[in-house]
């Protein structure tokens, strides 16, 4: 016997719905499993075929009817015209491993290009600060080079300043502003 279930909905793919029914079939050793996913007229479709002992079936429509994957939005469940014949549930497997591979590889290279514009954006960020930084250090360095121009010039000597600091025997009377 064979059944076919549409489950609709605002979000019905990209859930893991596969897993989500596939785990259940073979639970109930249901010999017979095909699924896919269909979008028109922006509702989302999973169409789902089975096929088995009409017990089987059944509690497998009865579970789908009232268990979704937790981010999916069901708007309805019914039952469908079944398809003459359904692949072995160990073929669809591999049908529905191989699809997961190639999403995860989409999503992967997806992924990949955007670290790389991250990448590119930290970059340019280091590059802003960089240049602010060394900004800074110059108008610092200028800072210092006044501030040393103006004690030398209250103290009237270049010996009361040099690298290691103003020099204690220096007498300083004002401190310039700066």
């Amino acid at each position: 016997m064979n059944k076919k279930i549409i489950i609709e909905g605002e979000k019905v793919h990209h859930v893991g719905y596969g897993p989500f029914l596939m785990a259940k079939a073979w639970e109930l050793d249901i010999p017979s499993y095909f699924a896919r996913n269909i979008r028109e007229n922006g509702t989302e479709r999973v169409e789902v075929s089975i096929g088995g002992k009409e017990e089987q079936l059944n509690e497998f429509i009865d579970f789908v009817k009232s268990n979704y994957p937790p981010e999916a939005r069901v708007s309805k469940v019914r039952e469908a015209e079944p398809p003459e014949r359904i692949i072995p549930i160990e073929k669809y497997d591999r049908v529905l491993a191989s699809e997961q591979h190639s999403t995860m590889v989409q999503t992967g290279l997806g992924m990949i290009e955007m670290q790389k514009k991250t990448l590119d954006k930290q970059d340019q960020t280091i590059d802003i600060i960089k240049e602010g930084d060394e900004k800074m250090l110059n108008k610092q360095d200028q800072t210092i080079e006044k501030t040393e121009r103006m004690w030398l010039s209250l103290s009237g000597s270049d010996t009361c300043l040099n690298s290691v600091g103003i020099q204690p025997h220096c007498r300083y009377d004002t401190i310039p502003e700066i």
